[in-house]
């Protein structure tokens, strides 16, 4: 299972290291082992990153001058509002129980302006037959971001078998 995620690492990391700018405040939703979040800290400088997953334990480290916090919790509930830059949801959205409800509560936490960044495969896809999950498709991604009053809602496709990454922003200001 393992070199199936590995084998499309590089590609998602990189791809979504260009949307994370320099000194941005990034919270992980359904962070796993916090990978990607040293990965963003090791080449962007300034960054403070929380991961949140119901799975991890709890720890803080420096990378360079960026910071790396990543703790145990539920994705439905989470810190103060208007606090991060980027909203980063990483192979997850499919995993919560109310999705919508984390989405909506992504929302909050985002300042105005801010992005949330959503990587998944997509239903039908072959992770969905690998795994026995039930995956969204792309455009229920989009439908659920603009219920949670998300705007400028766009998605692409990052590889042929489907996994897709939609963006969204908090408000209408351009960032």
């Amino acid at each position: 299972m393992g070199n199936f995620y590995d084998s499309l690492r590089d590609l998602i990391y990189q791809s979504l290291l260009k949307e994370i700018k320099e000194g941005e405040k990034i919270l992980d939703v359904g962070c796993g082992d916090c990978d990607i979040d040293f990965y963003f800290a090791r080449r962007r400088r300034l960054l403070r990153i929380l991961g949140i997953d119901i799975g991890i334990s709890d720890r803080k480290e420096k990378v360079k001058d960026s910071y790396v916090e990543c703790r145990k919790g539920d994705a439905s509930t989470f810190v103060k509002i208007d606090e991060f830059d980027v909203v980063i949801s990483k192979y997850s959205l499919h995993e919560f129980s109310k999705p919508r409800v984390v989405l909506e509560n992504c929302h909050k936490v985002l300042k105005d302006g801010g992005k949330i960044i959503v990587v998944d495969f997509p239903k039908g896809s072959l992770a969905e037959k690998l795994w026995g999950e039930e995956y969204f498709s792309l455009q229920e991604v989009r439908q659920m971001l603009e219920q949670a009053k998300f705007k400028r809602v766009k998605g692409r496709l990052l590889t042929k078998e489907g996994l897709f990454v939609v963006t969204a922003v908090k408000g209408d200001t351009d960032s």
